[in-house]
């Protein structure tokens, strides 16, 4: 049994029930045992891919991006990235920003927002030749409100927030939410205790579909990423927010295809149970709700000016890329073929962005 397993098992004999969510953070984020605070879980030899791990074509595409739109922000502008991981997307987009428009890159201050000091060392490694230009912070409480000007920026962060899962009970018409326990020693799923309180989202679905849901159907509710999302916008002042993941709307949730959610687990590649994550070698999420954080933007204030297939987002960068008479070479043309191609990732991942224009200043008189 691994140390992560003991810890586990020893919290839910205390409790009885451990939430989901409690599950999921301990197995994802446990400062000496979880997912993520090992080194190499993405790409061709640890457990997952993502864009960034196709190689440094994503992350120029998108120094590329950042460039034209933060040309049209005077004096010092930010780039602030959540969920870097080893820092490898920030090190490429800097890479390019350095040797293609260097009077930005002067302009740039680029913000790693990461609370894992383990993460943090991986990053400063990476980016260790780009020193002067970035910091660390660990939250959002540590950027004021209104105060960010320039591009907020994540890639697959918010799938990986803890969810909470709800089943529906046709007997009862009822939602439950679910955790884990222990049943002669193996780990299973049993009901919370019930609070009465059933969330929004569930409300609706019941009205709209509730007569037709089968017996344990399952939804997922991420009130995390729609948090995170909120303060990301709060923050803003004047420029964008970014973030590639894999999801849809919330049409799709409801797909007969899905009546056992999206919630999964992946080791080496393959998927797994997701009760094996008390291993510690286990990657857990579930696909975003791109309905709610549109919503949740727009409601402080942002303008929705892009939402699609990360496929689109990519092949409009690479038609203003060509028109400046910019070239590929044949790594580049290998890797976007690999990051838009349906097969691959192209139509697997979507891209939402939203704006903030400045605030008017009054004149003077």
């Amino acid at each position: 049994m691994s140390n992560l397993a003991e810890i586990l098992r020893q919290e839910i004999h205390r409790c009885g029930v451990m939430t989901w969510p409690r599950f999921m953070t301990l197995a994802l984020d446990h400062p000496d045992h979880g997912f993520y605070q090992q080194r190499g879980r993405v790409g061709q030899s640890g457990d997952f891919y993502t864009s960034v791990s196709v190689g440094a074509m994503f992350g120029e595409l998108l120094g590329f991006w950042l460039a034209e739109k933060l040309s049209s922000i005077h004096g010092k502008v930010q780039i602030i990235e959540a969920g870097a991981n080893e820092g490898r997307m920030a090190c490429d987009v800097l890479d390019w920003l350095c040797q293609n428009r260097s009077e930005l890159y002067h302009r740039i201050e680029y913000v790693l927002l990461e609370p894992s000091l383990r993460r943090r060392q991986w990053q400063n490694e990476t980016l260790a030749q780009h020193q002067s230009k970035v910091r660390w912070l660990s939250d959002w409480t540590e950027i004021p409100p209104r105060s960010v000007r320039g591009v907020v920026l994540s890639n697959e962060l918010l799938d990986a927030f803890p969810v909470e899962v709800w089943r529906w009970n046709c007997s009862t018409q009822q939602w439950h939410e679910f955790g884990i326990t222990l049943k002669e020693e193996s780990l299973t799923w049993a009901p919370l205790t019930s609070t009465g309180c059933i969330p929004r989202e569930l409300e609706a679905l019941t009205s709209a579909l509730g007569s037709f849901l089968p017996q344990s159907y399952q939804r997922e509710l991420n009130p995390q990423a729609i948090s995170w999302w909120r303060e990301a916008s709060l923050r803003l002042e004047e420029g964008w927010l970014l973030t590639f993941d894999y999801g849809g709307s919330e049409e799709e949730f409801w797909a007969p295809d899905r009546p056992n959610g999206t919630l999964r687990g992946f080791r080496k590649h393959q998927t797994a149970s997701v009760l094996e994550a008390e291993s510690g070698d286990v990657d857990l999420t579930a696909s975003v709700n791109f309905t709610s954080i549109q919503a949740t933007g727009e409601a402080q204030g942002l303008v929705t000016e892009f939402y699609d297939r990360q496929q689109l987002f990519l092949v409009n960068i690479l038609t203003a890329w060509l028109a400046t008479g910019l070239n590929l070479s044949p790594t580049q043309t290998r890797s976007l073929s690999t990051l838009t191609r349906p097969e691959f990732l192209g139509t697997k991942f979507k891209a939402i962005l939203q704006y903030r224009r400045p605030r008017e200043r009054s004149l003077e008189l």
